[in-house]
């Protein structure tokens, strides 16, 4: 999973939870929004949400499914 270094991304408890469930963490480097081209995409999925918990993984699921057919797609080839 790859993450920017935002403080709730590096936290500790996050860190053990991620090895838990097998996954590996990767981070972006500090200040490099251009490795980031998606970053419109976590704006738009995030609006309406006002820092939701989502307590389990189908409650999460369901969000995203409605969400992201929604979502305006970011123009990735400037980056390249």
């Amino acid at each position: 999973m790859i993450l920017d270094i935002a403080p709730y991304f590096i936290a500790r408890d996050l860190k053990k939870q991620a090895v838990k469930a097998g996954l590996l963490l990767e981070y972006l480097p500090s200040y490099a929004p251009e490795m980031n081209p998606l970053e419109q995409c976590w704006h738009q999925l995030n609006e309406g949400r006002a820092d939701r918990l989502y307590r389990t993984l189908p409650e999460l699921k369901a969000y995203l499914t409605s969400k992201l057919p929604t979502l305006n797609s970011p123009r990735i080839y400037e980056y390249l």
